[in-house]
């Protein structure tokens, strides 16, 4: 008589309390700041290029952290246009050079309060480990020296490759475009009220809103006497 034999099969199997890995992503921080972009001078006359630099250009960064196992990768940027301002020289401004560049997101010369922007993105935060995405914001229609500089509020969202929904990030992002022209747009005493509007309710070195506007309320607000 032969002996029943039982066959046992050693290997992983899971466990019920175990949760199978996955990313697992959290918006630390964020604020805003200036950026250099690389930007390309054109003539207006032949429209060939004549120069490359770098152009300050405000953008919003966000530090994230992935407390998660596996890599998580941001796919989609969603902004949403709180508020816009325009500021136009109070004189005529002469010159006909022309400069424009590639941008993370050009904003349309059309945008209205309450307008949503997506942004396409790859951006990658490995796993255990944190890293910050900045989105550039610059004009759409090329620079000139009579081009108006805008002011944006906006709200940021973000979302992952597997989501399917947007995470907000914290907070309104108050800033310029045209960086660099800034400082002669702090001489024009026509335009401190819209300025003073515009940051109504800020604080001084308040990391929502970029520093060369910061600077800009400053003048505005001593030329003023407050």
């Amino acid at each position: 008589m032969v002996a029943a034999t039982t066959s046992v099969l050693f290997g992983w199997l899971p466990n019920p309390w175990e949760q199978a890995p996955e990313a697992k992503v959290t918006v630390e921080a964020a604020d805003v700041r200036e950026l250099e972009v690389e930007h390309v001078e054109k003539s207006l006359a032949t429209g060939e290029q004549t120069a490359k630099y770098p152009l300050t250009t405000p953008a919003v960064a966000v530090t994230l952290k992935n407390g998660g196992d596996l890599a998580a990768v941001i796919t989609e940027a969603r902004i949403t246009f709180k508020e816009i301002r325009r500021l136009d020289p109070c004189a005529a401004v002469g010159g006909d050079l022309v400069v424009t560049g590639t941008y993370t997101y050009r904003v349309p010369s059309d945008v209205t309060a309450g307008a949503k922007e997506t942004v396409p993105v790859r951006f990658e935060v490995k796993p255990r480990r944190g890293d910050t995405l900045a989105i550039t914001f610059g004009t759409e229609k090329p620079i000139s020296n009579s081009s108006p500089v805008w002011l944006y509020r906006v709200t940021l969202e973000l979302k992952e490759s597997d989501a399917e929904v947007f995470t907000p990030v914290t907070g309104e992002f108050s800033f310029a475009s045209n960086s660099d022209r800034l400082g002669a747009f702090g001489e024009w005493t026509c335009r401190d009220s819209i300025v003073n509007d515009f940051m109504a309710g800020r604080k001084a070195g308040d990391g929502s809103v970029t520093p060369a506007l910061r600077e800009l309320y400053a003048k505005t607000r001593a030329r003023s006497g407050e």
